[in-house]
């Protein structure tokens, strides 16, 4: 019971204390939040982009497909 206690307080600790800066007074400023808004709206295009290549390409096999289907 005694670790399980002392394993947990020191998970917790190590939760507290890591990403934090001594030398700011809000450790919340240390975040780059504008970076990963950035990386978030890169990744939203790249996502768009997919998709509509995606949607190109099961367009293009529905055609195939009507196309071999009027053949027979």
């Amino acid at each position: 019971m005694k670790s399980s206690v002392y394993g947990i307080s020191l998970v917790l600790l190590m939760m507290c204390s890591c990403g934090t800066d001594p030398e700011r007074e809000n450790p919340v400023d240390a975040l780059p939040i504008d970076a990963a808004k950035e990386k978030i709206e890169e990744a939203k295009e790249k996502i768009k982009k997919e998709t509509k290549a995606l949607e190109d390409a099961i367009k293009e096999l529905d055609e195939a497909f009507e196309e071999k289907g009027k053949e027979k």
